[in-house]
């Protein structure tokens, strides 16, 4: 009987929230239909089929710190 309980309140829920995303997921789709303003792949690299270009930064140079020998302590810091 809990079981059954708990299916109605979650049907109760569910039922609601869906019917006011749908339209509202309608609104923002065709934004994510199309790359960002600007936006590029890399010649170097590829892209999986259907995705898009949210966001993009590009540098031509950044700094990368690479570990110079075993870690040490059970904790990771980094500072």
């Amino acid at each position: 009987m809990a079981s059954f309980r708990s299916l109605l309140l979650f049907l109760a829920l569910a039922l609601p929230a869906a019917l006011v995303a749908g339209p509202a997921a309608a609104q923002y789709d065709p934004f994510l239909q199309k790359d960002v303003t600007g936006g590029a792949d890399n010649p170097l690299t590829g892209r999986y089929k259907d995705s898009v270009l949210l966001a993009q930064t590009v540098k031509a140079f950044d700094e990368l710190t690479l570990p110079s020998g075993p870690a040490e302590g059970s904790v990771y810091s980094d500072g």
